[in-house]
């Protein structure tokens, strides 16, 4: 997935975005079935639940795509004023889905409310992704600045370990209730859990995603497609099984381990 200039165009990068699109629908798919209502139990449900845990990488993909494509970014004037293609692009998006909602729905709006749901990023549905953007665009060029005056590429990998541990480890390590050993059979009976690693940094994960980016564009991964497949299913079935576990019985538990920052997310 490496460059081999900065003009250059990449068509793995292409097949990255394709691939992480896919799951952004996959993802949002489930709103539209009973698989949030319905007790995880059984066969279907148990693909269903792999299927989510595995599409979940699309946020994450974008953001580690961020870092990787973005890693060369200063602070200058031209550079803060790209970011009215992506306002413009958000503003786009509002008009079309505010249109449908008031030809298929029959909603109404005034000018204020418009102006108003414009300003609040809710004018078309998960605006939270362009207000995190907008962050992640201007700190861009200064979270570079940070990573290339490390000039160790040890001290780099303790950076990104402690980033890890600060945003996405409190998502496996604090989900756990040690003082009853019925739970461990029943995990989904009660969310009285024991805090382990702090866990007031996890949101600022998009950081860690975006300087995961960066570092692989650096120094990226010696290992062959085969084994990387081979441990990227291991992965995804542990970690689907996991959540099926955690979930098993009841309908699907929304926990700290099935969100973008998730530890099995993140690996």
């Amino acid at each position: 997935m490496q460059l081999q200039s900065k003009t250059e165009r990449s068509p793995a990068l292409d097949v990255v975005r394709c691939f992480a699109l896919l799951c952004v629908v996959s993802v949002h798919f489930f709103l539209n079935t009973s698989y949030y209502v319905t007790p995880v139990s059984g066969g279907a449900m148990y693909a269903m639940t792999l299927i989510r845990t595995g599409a979940m990488i699309c946020v994450p993909l974008f953001m580690m795509l961020t870092g990787y494509l973005m890693c060369h970014k200063r602070p200058e004037r031209n550079y803060f004023g790209k970011i009215g293609k992506t306002l413009g692009t958000y503003l786009l998006a509002g008009i079309a889905c505010t249109l449908y909602r008031i030809r298929c729905w029959s909603n109404s709006y005034t000018l204020m409310e418009l102006m108003g749901s414009a300003l609040n990023y809710s004018l078309s549905p998960y605006g939270w992704y362009i207000e995190m953007y907008i962050g992640l665009f201007f700190l861009a060029p200064f979270l570079n600045l940070c990573y290339e005056n490390i000039n160790s590429h040890k001290i780099k990998r303790m950076f990104l370990g402690i980033l890890i541990c600060m945003t996405s480890l409190p998502s496996i390590l604090n989900i756990y209730e040690f003082s009853a050993l019925e739970w461990w059979s029943n995990p989904s009976g009660s969310a009285n859990y024991v805090k382990i690693l702090p866990s007031w940094w996890i949101g600022i994960y998009p950081i860690t995603y975006y300087y995961i980016g960066c570092y692989l564009r650096e120094y990226p991964l010696g290992m062959k497609r085969s084994t990387n497949l081979f441990w990227i299913v291991v992965v995804w079935l542990a970690g689907g099984s996991f959540v099926y576990y955690r979930s098993r019985g009841v309908p699907f538990i929304n926990g700290a381990w099935t969100e973008y920052y998730s530890f099995i997310t993140l690996v």
